[in-house]
């Protein structure tokens, strides 16, 4: 299936999963209610968290109308925080205590089930589940859920981790971090999807640990690749991962270097497809590609100290001689070290004698044709 065509039905299912009315919710809230109003909490009220807890998710295994099922969701994630803010001391961590024991014991049902249009649906809407509770103890249970053969699923799972709260509790959290970290690392190198791609390089950029940048250079070597082909699409996600390793040298001073050439490299790519695929490239592929190197642009003044908008410029005159030039000054030639890598510390690899390549690769001769 074309990657456009999946992108675009993939942001038509998140965006249905999260429209999903919430018509029935059949949990009693009016026992939880009173004990989020409460400052201090009883062992009795920690039943009530237990009972509550225990009927939503078993409301949640028992849904037939996946149409009320954002009821349940929305409830569970609602009643997961105190209305006090002293109550909520003691009730987090009762409330996520029973959580956890109920979603293990669900995903074990659910991993049973034999495969099916509503196992896929329950798979995913616990990790939304997950996702939004964003509790590291809980969010670890998502794991098991990233290599998942359900695109669906497997994007909600990793989209747990790339959630700005839960990624501020891992840079406190060494070992669930360097858990996290590996396995996440792991999947980016099976990955095919771009949308799930996106949300790894999120994770990569914002999370405090030394292998979380290969993440993203691993994703950004898999979009060098697809333009070096000329087979790439949807040019326009770049702007994304760029974006993420743009971050990453910014927030980690020891990932500067290896991020900032997986930074060159892919943006580099992406005005070389513009420059020398220009007779050849559809007017709406030339559109997103501008867009692009202008939008990326931006990052430029942070990474570099001071820059002008001279790649805006040339894209917006049709400039391409000075797009070329502009190109070679920002990220080199074979003779001339560009002021990005000077900037960062990197170089494009070695060459045969030995010595520090110091221009990027040249996009292979684009074919006569691109669809």
């Amino acid at each position: 299936m074309d990657e456009k065509y999946k992108s675009k039905s993939l942001a038509i299912a998140v965006l249905f999963v999260l429209i999903m009315s919430p018509l029935v919710f059949a949990a009693n809230t009016a026992r939880i209610d009173v004990v989020r109003a409460k400052q201090i909490l009883s062992d009795q009220d920690t039943e009530v968290i237990e009972d509550f807890v225990f009927d939503a998710f078993t409301e949640f295994l028992a849904v037939e109308d996946f149409s009320t099922i954002a009821s349940v969701r929305i409830q569970i994630v609602s009643r997961s925080v105190s209305e006090q803010e002293a109550g909520q001391i003691q009730y987090g961590p009762r409330f996520f205590f029973a959580v956890q024991k109920q979603i293990s014991e669900i995903s074990g049902k659910i991993k049973a089930m034999p495969v099916s249009v509503r196992k896929s649906m329950l798979s995913m809407n616990l990790m939304i589940i997950i996702s939004d509770l964003a509790n590291v103890e809980i969010a670890m249970m998502a794991l098991d859920y990233v290599d998942s053969e359900d695109l669906m699923t497997r994007y909600w799972a990793v989209n747990t981790f790339a959630n700005p709260s839960l990624i501020a509790q891992l840079n406190l959290d060494y070992s669930s971090n360097t858990k996290i970290t590996q396995k996440l690392k792991s999947r980016s190198l099976q990955e095919e999807s771009l949308d799930v791609m996106k949300k790894l390089a999120a994770f990569a950029a914002a999370v405090m640990h030394p292998e979380a940048v290969q993440i993203l250079t691993t994703i950004a070597d898999k979009r060098i690749a697809s333009y070096n082909s000329w087979l790439v699409s949807r040019e326009m996600a770049d702007s994304e991962i760029l974006d993420s390793l743009a971050d990453k040298i910014e927030a980690d001073p020891d990932s500067k270097a290896a991020a900032g050439r997986s930074f060159a490299l892919l943006y580099s790519a992406i005005i070389q497809r513009y420059i020398f695929g220009n007779e050849v490239l559809s007017d709406a592929r030339k559109k997103d590609l501008k867009s692009v190197i202008a939008q990326s642009e931006k990052y430029l003044p942070k990474l570099l100290g001071s820059w002008q908008a001279k790649l805006k410029r040339a894209v917006e005159k049709g400039a391409m001689d000075t797009l070329l030039a502009e190109h070679n000054s920002l990220f080199g030639t074979p003779t001339t070290l560009g002021k990005l890598p000077e900037a960062l510390g990197f170089d494009y690899g070695k060459a045969p004698d030995g010595s520090p390549k110091t221009a990027p690769p040249a996009l292979p001769k684009p074919p006569k044709s691109i669809k």
